[in-house]
């Protein structure tokens, strides 16, 4: 399986290396991987990868080095393992959402929902729409260069992100 996701990566059409990732900013890292994470579970794959140490912190930016300290990127790793489960819901998404450079991945498990936006856009914040009939209509403004995440679950909403 091969999928291209590294045009908004600064160096260009580069694939990340997951044993040294320390070529690219924490941020380049989070979208790539997170769109990855998403990309594989819309497809029913529960797992991506099981190598888990790097020699530093400063590789393998989402996983742990052999220390046992956490990657600079370890919190969204342990997020969307965390959250990405259950039933993959399939969005229904505009046909400009694709030229805007915008990815949302979804997720129901056990009464509680995760949905990721990825605003991959390296210039330009995106504002997002989101509507669950009867649930919520939410409206928000994503950062240029950013990952945003919402955990929804018993009426109440928790909203983090980083980039921008």
């Amino acid at each position: 399986l091969e999928i291209g996701l590294s045009e908004y990566l600064p160096a260009g059409p580069t694939t990340i290396d997951e044993s040294d990732t320390s070529p690219y900013a924490d941020i380049d890292f989070t979208l790539h991987y997170a769109d990855v994470m998403g990309i594989y579970a819309t497809l029913g794959l529960d797992l991506v990868s099981t190598w888990m140490f790097a020699n530093s912190t400063d590789q393998a930016k989402c996983y742990l080095d052999r220390q046992g300290n956490e990657g600079a990127n370890y919190a969204v790793h342990r997020q969307i393992a965390e959250e990405l489960r259950g039933e993959i819901v399939q969005m229904a998404r505009e046909p400009a959402d694709a030229a805007r450079r915008l990815r949302v991945y979804a997720a129901n498990h056990d009464g509680r929902r995760f949905i990721m936006l990825l605003n991959r856009d390296v210039e330009e914040p995106q504002t997002v729409r989101i509507v669950i009939p009867g649930e919520l209509d939410l409206v928000i403004r994503l950062p240029a260069r950013s990952y945003t995440s919402l955990v929804l679950e018993g009426g109440h909403i928790m909203v983090s992100g980083i980039g921008g």
